[in-house]
C-alpha cells in the first residue's frame, strides 16, 4: 500500500453521511424504509473505537440532514402517491406539483393537491403534510384539465386497477415578442426656430385665445348645471330612488366582477400553460421477494411548436411529449434489478391536424373532453407498443442471454454450497493435500 493511502484523513462525519445518503436514490421500489435502516447501522458500526454518544448522535443528525435532502429527489422522481387527510383521492408527489419558489425557501417544500384544490407543506422524511391551505384553480386551464384528469380515471381503470394518476398545469415563460419601443419624437418644424421676437409675439396670441376658450367653458358648464338642477327638481321620487338603486347595483356587480378577476392575478399563472399526466403502478410482493413500479409522464403544450423534430409534423394542436420508465427488483438468493426506459426517439407522439369531428359532435362532448379522449387513444397506444416490445427483449434476449450471465456455474461437487456452514468445510486442507 503507499504511503499516500496510507496518510489519506478518513473521511469526516459530515462525508459519510453525504455518501451514505446518496445511495438512497438506487433503493428499489418500496424498501426505502429498510434502506436507511440498513444504512444507519452501517454509519453506526463503522464508528471509530471508543467513539461517545455524542458521536453517535451527531453522526445520526448528519445522516437525517443528508438523507431528508435525496429523499426529496426520490420522492419527486418516483412519483410517490401520497393522501391528504380527509381527502379521498391520491395525489403524486412530483416535481410538476411544486409550487414556484417553495424549493428554495428554508421551510418545507408546498405542493399542490389539484383534486382537492388545496396546497401542503410536505415532510420527505416523514411523509407528512402540514400548513394545508386553499389553492384555487387557474379558471382558463381547469376545464381541460378536469377533462384530462376524467380520462386518467378511466385509463387507470382499465389498465392499472391500483395505480394512481394526476393531471397538473405548469407555467412556462411566454415566448411573445415584446412591444415594439415608442418611436423617436419628430424633429422640430421650423416655426419653432424663428427668432425670440416672433416667438414671444406668438405665445401672446396664444395665451389670450386660451383665456377665450375658458371663459365659453365656463359659461357651458354653469348652463348645464343649471339644466341639471331643474331636471332634479322637476323629477318625482320614485325615478330619483330607482336611479340609486341602478346605480348601487352597477357598483355591487363591478365589485363582484373584481373578486371573480382577483385568482387570475397569482403570479405562478403568467405564462404558457402545459399539462401534465403521471401514471404510475406500484406492485410490492415481498413474501416472494420482488417489486416492481411503472411510471409514465405525458406533457402536452396546447399550440403549434417548434421544439418537437423535424420528422414531426407540426400540429395545430400543439405537442406531446412521453416518456416510460420501469424498475424491477428480484432478491431472492439474489438482486437482480431492471431498469427500462421508453427510447429518445419515442418521446414526441405526433398529433393529428384537427380533433376527429364525430368525437367533437359527440352528444354531451366538449372541445376539451374530445381532446383529452384523443390524447390517450394516442397514449394507450403508445404504452401498448412499449410493452409488446418490452415482452420480445425479455423472451429473446434477456432470458436467454443475460440470465444465463447471471447464473453461476456450480462447483466440481454438483452441489450448492451452504454458506452458512462454510466454517465446518475443511477446502484448506482439502487443497493443500491436493497441492
Amino acid at each position: 500500500m503507499s504511503a499516500a493511502v496510507e496518510d489519506a484523513a478518513p473521511p469526516s462525519a459530515d462525508q459519510r453521511a453525504q455518501l451514505a445518503s446518496s445511495l438512497l436514490l438506487q433503493t428499489p421500489p418500496g424498501q426505502i424504509a429498510n434502506v436507511y435502516a440498513d444504512l444507519s447501522s452501517i454509519l453506526l458500526s463503522t464508528l471509530p473505537e471508543g467513539a461517545t454518544q455524542a458521536s453517535a448522535t451527531e453522526e445520526a443528525t448528519l445522516f437525517q440532514q443528508h438523507a431528508t435532502r435525496a429523499l426529496e429527489s426520490y420522492n419527486t422522481e418516483q412519483l410517490v402517491p401520497f393522501r391528504l387527510p380527509g381527502s379521498d383521492r391520491t395525489t403524486l408527489i412530483c416535481r410538476a406539483a411544486q409550487l414556484p419558489g417553495s424549493d428554495t425557501a428554508p421551510a418545507l417544500p408546498r405542493y399542490l393537491d389539484p383534486s382537492t384544490a388545496q396546497s401542503f407543506a410536505f415532510d420527505h422524511f416523514k411523509l407528512t403534510a402540514s400548513d394545508i391551505q386553499s389553492h384555487p384553480p387557474d379558471p382558463t386551464t381547469e376545464p381541460l384539465r378536469l377533462a384530462l384528469q376524467a380520462s386518467v380515471d378511466s385509463y387507470l381503470a382499465n389498465h392499472f386497477p391500483d395505480g394512481v394518476g394526476a393531471v397538473f398545469v405548469v407555467y412556462a415563460p411566454s415566448t411573445t415578442a415584446p412591444p415594439p419601443p415608442p418611436p423617436p419624437p419628430p424633429p422640430p418644424q421650423e416655426e419653432e426656430q424663428q427668432s425670440p421676437q416672433h416667438s414671444t409675439s406668438d405665445a401672446q396670441v396664444k395665451e389670450a385665445k386660451e383665456a377665450d376658450d375658458a371663459v365659453a367653458a365656463v359659461e357651458a358648464s354653469e348652463a348645464v348645471e343649471a339644466e341639471k338642477s331643474e331636471s332634479d327638481a322637476a323629477a318625482p321620487p320614485e325615478a330619483e330612488a330607482a336611479q340609486v338603486a341602478a346605480e348601487e347595483e352597477a357598483k355591487e356587480q363591478e365589485q363582484e366582477s373584481q373578486k371573480e378577476a382577483a385568482p387570475a392575478s397569482r403570479p405562478e399563472w403568467a405564462g404558457e400553460p402545459s399539462y401534465v399526466i403521471h401514471v404510475t403502478g406500484n406492485r410490492f410482493n415481498p413474501q416472494n421477494f420482488w417489486a416492481g413500479r411503472w411510471r409514465s409522464s405525458y406533457t402536452y403544450t396546447p399550440g403549434a411548436s417548434t421544439s418537437a423534430p423535424a420528422d414531426i409534423d407540426a400540429s395545430p394542436l400543439g405537442t406531446l411529449r412521453a416518456h416510460i420508465a420501469l424498475h424491477v427488483h428480484y432478491y431472492e438468493e439474489g438482486n437482480v434489478q431492471l431498469h427500462l426506459q421508453s427510447p429518445p426517439d419515442s418521446a414526441f407522439l405526433p398529433l393529428p391536424a384537427a380533433l376527429p369531428s364525430a368525437g367533437a359532435a359527440a352528444p354531451g362532448s366538449t372541445t376539451e373532453k374530445a381532446l383529452a379522449k384523443l390524447l390517450f387513444s394516442l397514449i394507450g397506444k403508445h404504452e401498448d407498443v412499449f410493452q409488446r416490445e418490452l415482452g420480445d427483449v425479455l423472451s429473446e434476449q434477456f432470458a436467454e442471454k443475460a440470465m444465463r450471465g447471471l447464473r453461476r456455474a456450480l462447483p466440481i461437487t454438483r452441489q450448492r454450497v451452504d454458506w452458512d456452514k462454510l466454517v465446518n468445510y475443511q477446502l484448506g486442507s482439502e487443497l493443500g493435500r491436493s497441492a
